[in-house]
């Protein structure tokens, strides 16, 4: 209050505009409307309170987020007629407390805050006041994420607070870059926005030499420095101070894993750190709750799903399979805790979910994606059929179309329906379960008679000692259940997940599972070309080149010029032996100067002319001379080359 009123009394003293500024930048003004929002839930109902994306709001006392977007199932027209008018947005953060209704909302007046800054660049000739106008600004545009902006005032704040602390005498030297540290720090981030890291490190050097115990600063320079294998042991040690000074902060914990992760012999480090940083997570949300929030409250939206999504990538690479799989469905269940659908979770499969046609998850190892539901009905079949007879082992039966006749018999099961139910839902090709354990897939569905069912199977069951048929009931009787699918694919970033879950079902052996699922990567998403490239990959691998060239194909159409497309469809011609068409695909890898593929495409380009050294005597020495060349080309920049060299 004094410091509005010492405003309105003198408009044009910077000193004041500048604190007011800093004031309404942390200052939270209630708004006018309220929010309903439910737990697990990353969605808010608001009742008569725009928002815009990237405006920060807090939910109460002390649930601080950003509005992402507003929902497009809105009805502006229901609302423009209601007084009491619900729009829906996604926010950033996930809501872990209880559901509540029409909760108090803050605000930041960000506008006044820029009105004052600007308002108290104007007001002075001070260099060291104006810098600080230009740091407001430069945090108001960052917080916005308009990063150009803040780049731009960060630049000017720290170049004016250098220029101040020059005409200041009694500032030594070696600090005259170093003044306003703040502004320093932001400018370092902005910087790694822009992918500038060798001058965000410099930026974060010069605020450590003011604050040596800034921990956010020491952190950031650490991530940055492991970076480059050089200065890996220095980065890893200011990682280390960071922790030191702040011990319980997961965030520190969680760089200093992401540093290690960057470097292959660093992986079981890096999964240690991991699993340091979900303990202190769990450990902090223990220690800010009640025992009655703690009950309430969904486990799986303590810990985002992108740690244990490192983890599951980390255990992958280490081949720990098991545990890899466990921490993929971990964090599958932590992705499906961020999203809000209550009315169906996307972990819940219905029986109207039958998949996708030609992307159908089935496999018991992608157990993940669907459930078994019950049909409410059950299954009979006359065990008689199954018992051995008393016929001699010696007698060949002459009838094979009776034989056939038997087993389809042994493998049809009854289904009656009650009288409430007008379908069964159960179809040819689906997979369903009898009992608690007997699984197999319909190839007949039936109906000899309203309100029953005649079921043939792909598999018999077998009968063991314990239900042979007693005198006077030779009939067997099973619950009947059908496989469905959940809806967790839906979600974008499950995508990803999955494929690491095929990736992972290749190595281990299991290639039907890593198949079905890729499918069904693709189609929910026919641009997701690393499943095209793995499908590829996994059918040269089983010799089916034809259906090889079929997958390469379309990743070719889908990612034209793709690297790895390329290399894919080079080896492709190479395996057939069609040289010229091969040439030609690492000819252009090596025009493109692709890094990661520039050496593989000169060795395979040395490989075809050392491969047709016998096709013509005239050219022998001629492409016995090109071989040589590319050979010594790859070993010019790698000598430890050994294919090269060989």
């Amino acid at each position: 209050k004094l410091m509005s009123m010492a405003n309105l009394m003198d408009h044009g003293n910077a000193m004041v505009q500048n604190h007011l500024a800093n004031h309404y930048f942390w200052k939270w003004t209630q708004a006018s409307g309220t929010v309903s929002v439910s737990q697990g839930s990353g969605v808010i109902e608001a009742h008569n309170l725009p928002c815009d994306p990237g405006e920060r709001i807090r939910i109460g006392t002390q649930f601080e987020t950003t509005v992402v977007d507003e929902l497009e199932e809105n009805n502006t027209d229901d609302n423009a007629m209601n007084d009491d008018a619900v729009t829906k947005y996604k926010i950033q953060d996930v809501w872990t407390e209880d559901s509540a209704q029409k909760l108090k909302v803050w605000k930041k007046d960000y506008d006044r805050v820029i009105a004052l800054a600007k308002g108290a660049y104007t007001s002075t000739s001070v260099e060291a006041m104006r810098a600080e106008s230009l740091f407001i600004l430069a945090r108001v545009y960052h917080v916005r994420q308009e990063m150009d902006n803040a780049h731009k005032f960060y630049k000017q704040a720290c170049l004016l607070a250098a220029a101040a602390s020059s005409s200041d005498n009694s500032t030594a030297d070696d600090h005259k870059d170093t003044a306003l540290a703040p502004a320093r720090f932001g400018l370092a981030q902005t910087l790694i926005f822009q992918q500038k890291y060798g001058d965000a490190i410099n930026e974060l050097k010069k605020v450590l030499a003011v604050s040596a115990d800034a921990t956010d600063a020491l952190a950031l320079l650490g991530l940055l420095m492991t970076r480059d294998a050089n200065t890996m042991p220095e980065g890893l040690g200011q990682l280390q101070k960071a922790i030191e000074l702040d011990p319980l902060n997961p965030q520190w914990v969680i760089l200093e894993a992401l540093a290690l992760q960057q470097h292959e012999a660093n992986y079981p480090k890096a999964l240690e750190r991991y699993q340091k940083a979900i303990q202190l997570l769990v450990n902090k949300n223990a220690a800010s709750k009640t025992k009655k929030q703690l009950r309430q409250q969904n486990a799986d939206t303590v810990i985002p799903y992108n740690l244990y999504a490192n983890c599951g990538v980390l255990c992958h690479k280490t081949n720990q399979f098991d545990k890899a799989l466990q921490m993929y469905i971990k964090a599958l269940q932590a992705l499906v805790a961020t999203m809000s659908n209550p009315d169906q979770p996307y972990s819940t499969a219905t029986m109207e979910n039958k998949g996708v046609e030609g992307g159908r998850i089935r496999h018991k190892d992608n157990a993940m994606f669907f459930a078994y539901l019950p049909t409410k009905c059950m299954a009979t079949r006359d065990l008689s059929l199954s018992i051995k007879d008393d016929t001699p082992e010696d007698v060949v039966m002459a009838d094979a179309d009776g034989e056939e006749q038997e087993s389809k018999r042994k493998r049809t099961w009854t289904v009656k329906m009650d009288n409430g139910q007008s379908t069964l839902g159960v179809e040819v090709a689906d997979h369903v379960r009898l009992g608690a354990d007997f699984e197999s897939q319909v190839l007949q569905v039936t109906s000899p008679s309203e309100g029953t069912v005649e079921l043939q199977l792909k598999d018999d069951y077998v009968v063991d000692e314990n239900q042979e048929p007693k005198e006077g009931n030779s009939a067997l009787e099973l619950e009947l259940w059908v496989k469905r699918e959940n809806k967790i694919l839906e979600i974008p970033k499950a995508l990803t997940i999955a494929f690491n879950i095929a990736r992972l079902h290749e190595v281990a052996g299991r290639t039907l599972a890593a198949i079905e699922l890729h499918k069904a990567i693709l189609k929910r998403n026919p641009a997701y070309v690393n499943s095209l490239l793995c499908l590829a990959c996994i059918s040269v691998d089983c010799g089916a080149l034809q259906e090889s060239s079929k997958w390469l194909k379309l990743a070719a159409q889908t990612a034209p010029g793709n690297p790895e497309v390329l290399t894919l469809v080079g080896n492709l011609h190479l395996s057939l032996a069609d040289w010229q068409p091969a040439q030609k695909v690492f000819d252009s890898l090596l025009v493109k100067k692709v890094a990661k593929v520039e050496a593989y495409a000169s060795l395979s380009l040395g490989n075809i002319y050392f491969a047709t050294l016998n096709l013509s005597e005239k050219r022998y020495a001629k492409h016995l001379q090109y071989a040589s060349d590319y050979y010594k080309r790859i070993l010019q920049k790698d000598p430890a080359n050994a294919y090269a060299g060989n």
